[in-house]
């Protein structure tokens, strides 16, 4: 007998995941993001003048070094070296990553790696007739990017292909931010449900052939915001059918008096529900699927453990469904979290593809 495939519930982060530029993070353009993340993978050595020196022959990853250096316990990506020179001033870190490549600079000598990425990023002209239309008049207003690069990732995009032609695992996704671009996001990705993208014409995800339809509607609930207001598993909620951050406290005294955030949250007439407790939300998510049959497994660049800080303290926090007990990352890397290198997402196409798979390896 046949083992019955599991459910996937896919969650991704959106910037430096999905999507190459991060108007909220500063990095409004693909070229500015590329540079950005490029700083992060070219690796040199600091001088005796306590300057970086580059090796552009070599690239790593985030977090580790090239393997073929011969003296890469030595080696610090700029990022690192940038955080060291100038650990008080970040704006000033985030312009010397914008220009990382450019003539004169440190990178310069990286600027072959910047060319290929962009070439990796680089579309035709979308023909869309008529642009979706957000319909949520609190959506802030991003500006998208160059129409010459692809907006969403072709690696994410042929992952989805992949998954509804196959026909092995049926699935679910979650698009995940702490920034201002789900609006944007949620235009293309419906586009391309929709058959109208370059590279995917024709192909559709949008239920006209009696298939799940996965656009996002936003007048249904679909769309929602986190908030929490304690690490126990009762203290966090979502909210559906916002896309506004969580105010703060000024805010919300600006608002009416003295209320908490879930009375804000509550008096809100676009809200459809707010879901309370791990449970709740696991439950909206999951769309009724049997829990023995389904996998989830959370996509993010900024995945980091290194012991020196509480596992609720990450920007992913794994927890226990049922206990709501905090989840040891490293136990889970591989499974249920995936570390996304960015460089390999923009430049394999099958990246996203392989990373399922081997996520789902007993």
């Amino acid at each position: 007998m046949e083992e019955k495939r599991p459910h996937l519930v896919l969650h991704f982060d959106v910037n430096k995941t999905l999507v190459m530029m991060d108007p909220a993070g500063g990095k409004g353009s693909v070229e500015e993001m590329i540079s950005d993340l490029l700083s992060e993978i070219a690796y040199g050595t600091i001088s005796d003048d306590g300057e970086w020196r580059p090796e552009p022959d070599h690239l790593g990853t985030t977090n580790t070094p090239p393997p073929d250096h011969p003296h890469r316990e030595s080696l610090i990506n700029y990022y690192d070296f940038l955080v060291r020179k100038f650990a008080a001033d970040k704006p000033h870190r985030d312009r010397l990553r914008a220009r990382f490549t450019e003539a004169g600079e440190p990178g310069a000598p990286f600027r072959p790696h910047y060319d290929t990425f962009l070439r990796a990023m680089r579309a035709a002209e979308w023909e869309s007739a008529e642009p979706s239309v957000v319909d949520d008049d609190a959506a802030p207003a991003v500006p998208a990017p160059a129409p010459q690069y692809h907006y969403i990732l072709p690696s994410f995009l042929h992952l989805l292909k992949h998954l509804k032609e196959s026909g092995l695992y049926t699935f679910t996704l979650v698009f995940r931010t702490f920034g201002q671009d789900l609006p944007h996001l949620t235009q293309h990705f419906d586009e391309f449900c929709e058959g109208k993208h370059p590279l995917y014409r024709g192909f559709v995800m949008d239920g006209s052939d009696g298939q799940p339809d996965y656009r996002i509607q936003h007048k249904t609930g679909q769309h929602g915001t986190f908030f929490r207001q304690g690490r126990e598993k009762h203290e966090t909620h979502l909210v559906l059918g916002l896309w506004d951050q969580v105010p703060n406290t000024t805010k919300l005294e600006e608002w009416e008096g003295n209320v908490s955030t879930l009375e804000f949250y509550e008096g809100n007439e676009r809200v459809k529900k707010v879901l309370t407790g791990f449970d709740a939300i696991h439950d909206h998510i999951h769309i009724d699927q049997n829990e023995a049959s389904a996998h989830a497994i959370f996509f993010d660049d900024n995945i980091h453990f290194n012991g020196s800080q509480p596992e609720w303290m990450n920007i992913v926090d794994l927890r226990d469904k049922e206990s709501g007990a905090p989840l040891a990352l490293r136990d889970h890397i591989g499974r249920h979290l995936v570390k996304v290198e960015p460089a390999e997402a923009i430049r394999d196409v099958e990246y996203y593809r392989r990373a399922v798979t081997a996520c789902l390896v007993p």
